[in-house]
């Protein structure tokens, strides 16, 4: 996982002579088992004090090159992401893509020596507005177990239940990612109801909570389509506490 973010960029990102300062998100970039395509998760949002959202360009996984080193312009990314599409009254675009580029070893070989970064240009950046340099994860990763060897008849849980969580701190402990995986097949799933049909998680988990070691909740993850256009909150409601949403898309991982 990976910070998205203006700072991160080589070149200077300028908005009519100043500083942009308005757009921010994360990205996470999963391998498959057998290194065949990778999996990104991107996620942007809009600040509460912007005026004004850019029209983005695709995102894209970019190198050879560290972090203090940029592709020369008019590069072509490695692996074209997404389009994400941002508007003041639709201020948060996530979403999980599945990639394949088109030398994988090759790809594989920059991320492991951690020369890829991920950037996204906009209409009033070109070059690339917000960037970030992919690591391999080192820390705060961890897999997700059931608590108990078994569980009652009954209980409607799989003993085999299986997950795992990446969680990323900014470098000011003001504020964290928090990415949970589960896998899509019905032997590992959390119930031993229909757990994927159709492309789609029918039974999801009700919440998923960060404790800390004495057990007390540090924060509280979202496990379903989020509704609301105001950053950190989840009533469906606008700024002014009246006017809901209508957020159709974008479903937040």
């Amino acid at each position: 996982m990976r910070w998205l973010c203006v700072n991160a960029q080589v070149h200077p990102v300028m908005c009519a002579d100043l500083p942009c300062d308005n757009i921010e998100g994360f990205v996470a970039v999963d391998v498959s088992p057998d290194g065949s395509f990778i999996t990104v998760t991107i996620q942007m949002t809009a600040l509460p004090h912007s005026s004004a959202v850019p029209q983005f360009m695709e995102a894209g996984i970019y190198g050879p090159a560290q972090s203090h080193v940029e592709m020369p312009s008019g590069t072509k990314p490695l692996v074209v992401i997404t389009t994400p599409v941002l508007t003041l009254q639709h201020s948060r675009f996530s979403g999980i893509f599945k990639r394949k580029a088109a030398d994988m070893p090759t790809l594989l070989k920059y991320m492991r020596e951690e020369a890829l970064y991920v950037s996204v240009p906009s209409d009033r950046v070109p070059e690339g507005e917000i960037r970030g340099q992919l690591h391999v994860p080192k820390c705060l990763e961890t897999e997700l177990h059931p608590p108990v060897p078994s569980f009652p008849p009954g209980y409607g849980a799989t003993s085999a239940a299986y997950g795992f969580a990446n969680v990323m701190i900014d470098k000011a402990h003001k504020k964290a990612a928090v990415l949970v995986q589960f896998p899509q097949d019905a032997h590992r799933s959390m119930s031993s109801k229909t757990f994927f049909a159709d492309g789609q998680m029918q039974s999801p988990p009700k919440a998923v909570h960060v404790k800390d070691q004495e057990g007390r909740v540090l924060a509280v993850v979202q496990t379903t389509k989020y509704d609301s256009c105001r950053t950190g909150s989840f009533d469906g409601l606008k700024a002014d506490g009246i006017t809901g949403c209508n957020f159709d898309l974008n479903p937040t991982p």
